[in-house]
């Protein structure tokens, strides 16, 4: 199984985000929680993709309202 979805199910995510830097792809599973104690690896020109487990994959735009940012 992709390492991505290891981590999903092992913390109980609600979301996978999909980064591209410099031609390497990075995942992070993301839980609900405060959004003001997230920050973001990376900027949000290198997100790629996010997947929601019962929506599917999220624009940037539902993304931020998500994370209000």
């Amino acid at each position: 199984m992709n390492p991505c979805y290891e981590r999903y199910y092992e913390v109980g995510a609600y979301y996978i985000a999909y980064w591209i830097v410099n031609g390497d792809m990075y995942c992070e599973a993301l839980v609900n929680g405060n959004p003001n104690n997230y920050k973001p690896p990376f900027g949000q020109a290198n997100l790629f993709r996010v997947e929601y487990q019962k929506l599917g994959v999220l624009t940037i735009s539902e993304l931020n309202d998500v994370l209000n940012v």
